[in-house]
């Protein structure tokens, strides 16, 4: 599997975050929620499967880029085996994401305050589908 793989299997997950982050922002309670926001913006979520390595970066305003390679300086660092990672963003289970991370197959490291917020929030977002 090449970079452009694991690039086009993460697209799908950003415009679903980029989407539901502006849902947030734009509802009743969104102008509290975007000054919050955006203060605590940008956020790197690196993330690498094997060999290949792309970056998340979760900006003010809800946008929300992917890019080739790895942030210099992460808030997040996501590390598994590829196959791991997939099936985990494939089924945006977090039992499944829990089990990968109990098994080792995933690891996350949060690198700041910021990065412990964002994984909170990740797994939320999980939550939806046990």
């Amino acid at each position: 599997m090449s970079t452009t793989d694991l690039a086009s299997l993460l697209e799908p997950l950003r415009v679903e975050a980029e989407r539901k982050i502006r849902e947030q922002l734009s509802g009743p309670k969104g102008f509290g929620l975007k000054f919050m926001y955006d203060a605590m913006m940008p956020i790197n979520l690196n993330i690498t499967g094997d060999s290949q390595e792309c970056t998340l970066e979760f900006l003010a305003g809800g946008d929300v880029q992917l890019h080739s390679g790895l942030a210099p300086s992460p808030d997040v660092s996501v590390k598994g085996d590829l196959e791991s990672l997939r099936n985990v963003i494939l089924q945006r289970s977090s039992s499944m994401f829990d089990e990968a991370e109990r098994n080792r197959r995933i690891v996350v490291t949060a690198h700041s305050w910021k990065g412990e917020q964002a994984m909170k929030k990740v797994r939320e977002i999980l939550s939806a589908n046990p």
